[in-house]
């Protein structure tokens, strides 16, 4: 509704948390877009599992606003996440 929040950052921090499961907060490096770091995870994931990653049937991305590049407000949502993760 827009109100004012009056409660210190650490009681903020500690419901959202509590809410979402989230501990932490990390920032990209500026080239970077949210379907690079996307990949990366997987690639990770695929490997830290010891997997073939063409046997996955399915990729499934969570995300809010899709690709957006640094010093652009313009979401970039088509194709999906999850398509350009996988290739």
């Amino acid at each position: 509704d827009g109100s004012l929040i009056n409660s210190p950052n650490e009681v903020i921090v500690e419901k959202f948390h509590a809410i979402t499961g989230i501990a932490e907060r990390r920032y990209a490096e500026p080239h970077l877009k949210a379907s690079d770091l996307g990949s990366i995870a997987a690639e990770k994931a695929i490997n830290d599992a010891n997997i073939d990653p063409e046997t996955l049937d399915y990729i499934i991305v969570a995300h809010n606003f899709g690709d957006v590049e640094y010093g652009n407000h313009q979401s970039d949502v088509l194709p999906s996440l999850a398509v350009r993760i996988k290739h």
